[in-house]
């Protein structure tokens, strides 16, 4: 849906297949017995306000949800011309962990096309011993 009005955004979806319980048939490409591993959404809209008015400035978030299903949700949010905050990027994952954080960072690396090395980059987080474990 995303990537229909939004052709260039970036979504990854993983989940859990159960091949021992599979009993076939499929709903979108995604088998029945399958549970949800995490999910990564970068629009194009926002990727492209990113590179032409924001700084070079990343903060780096997480929280958990509350609700029948968990979860944590990781943001890269960036400030606008007006000091409010602008989102970059989500992704909603099963806990918080190395794996997940790694998955967070390689796709927004993707979606940017790489971090450009002429740039000095400042990222932000609120570990206080470093974001990757």
């Amino acid at each position: 849906m995303v990537k229909r009005s939004n052709h260039d955004s970036l979504v990854k979806l993983q989940y859990n297949h159960d091949q021992d319980n599979d009993k076939g048939g499929s709903v979108s490409n995604i088998p029945f017995l399958s549970s949800f591993k995490r999910i990564f959404v970068g629009l194009d809209a926002l990727r492209k306000r990113f590179s032409t008015g924001c700084t070079p400035f990343l903060e780096f978030d997480g929280c958990h949800l509350k609700g029948p299903y968990g979860g944590v949700f990781f943001v890269a949010i960036n400030f606008d011309g007006n000091n409010g905050l602008f989102l970059l990027a989500f992704v909603v994952v099963e806990s918080k962990c190395k794996d997940n954080w790694c998955f967070f960072f390689q796709a927004l690396d993707e979606m940017l096309g790489g971090f450009d090395v002429d740039r000095t980059w400042t990222f932000m987080s609120d570990r206080q011993k470093g974001n990757m474990y």
